[in-house]
């Protein structure tokens, strides 16, 4: 009986909430204390800011997104995320692009909704293996601790991460 009472609490408990505050704690300092990858990755972000809007304009054209892939094709990265979402034409360079999105370590998104409900497609050019999502789950104190793996869509797809797409 006393083990029935123990466990209907602490279930209790962690439905309401409770814990989330310790839990949330204990699971940032871990992370602070300690690495989770023997050796340390490479990774470099480029990011668009909004002094880029001002100089070229959103959005990209797709000339400027198709130079800005090759040049980072230039120094033969395991992978590259593309991180935009991108599946109408932009501008001049509609062809370069498509040849640029063809490249076996570029990574593109979609949006998770189904297209049919008002989610963005990935580029059709792009096989499904090459496609992932970036959507990011926020805890209620407002940071972000986590990252979907892999989600369906309203159609019952499985839809895999932007992170997971290029782990692999």
């Amino acid at each position: 009986m006393v083990h029935f009472v123990v466990v209907l609490s602490v279930g209790m408990g962690q439905a309401s909430g409770m814990f989330e505050v310790s839990e949330l704690s204990a699971f940032d300092g871990a992370v602070r204390r300690r690495s989770h990858f023997s050796e340390p990755w490479r990774v470099t972000v480029v990011a668009v800011t909004e002094a880029d809007f001002t100089e070229y304009q959103w959005p990209l054209s797709d000339a400027l997104l198709a130079r800005a892939i090759d040049r980072l094709q230039l120094h033969s990265p395991r992978a590259i995320g593309l991180d935009l979402y991108r599946n109408v034409a932009v501008g001049d360079g509609a062809d370069a692009l498509t040849e640029e999105l063809e490249a076996d370590n570029l990574v593109v998104i979609r949006s998770v909704s189904a297209i049919e409900n008002g989610g963005t497609p990935a580029p059709e050019s792009v096989p499904l293996d090459r496609v992932g999502f970036n959507d990011v789950p926020i805890d209620r104190d407002g940071v972000v601790r986590r990252q979907l793996l892999f989600a369906t869509d309203a159609n019952g797809e499985l839809l895999f991460s932007l992170a997971a797409r290029l782990l692999n």
